[in-house]
């Protein structure tokens, strides 16, 4: 899976998880303090999100703080991030 893909699925499951929860994405980004194209970007075309606005969807979509999982979880995202290979 190259790092394009990767983001892409996140995008899809991070989609399908607001979608579930009855949030639209107008509503997610304004909690994100964030313009509405960004996340869409995110969702749709898999653009990468920093650790830090991915921490904030988990929050977000959650309603909860979970420091321990979260933690654990960024660092799995980094550590699954295919590395880029040289042009």
């Amino acid at each position: 899976m190259t790092e394009q893909e990767y983001y892409k699925k996140l995008g899809e499951d991070v989609k399908a998880l607001r979608e579930s929860k009855g949030m639209k994405k107008v509503e997610l980004a304004e909690k994100m303090e964030i313009q509405s194209s960004i996340l869409s970007e995110f969702e749709n075309e898999g653009k990468k999100l920093s650790a830090y606005r991915i921490n904030q969807i988990m929050e977000i979509l959650s309603g909860e703080a979970f420091p321990e999982k979260k933690t654990k979880l960024i660092l799995k995202l980094q550590d699954s991030t295919p590395a880029l290979s040289p042009a």
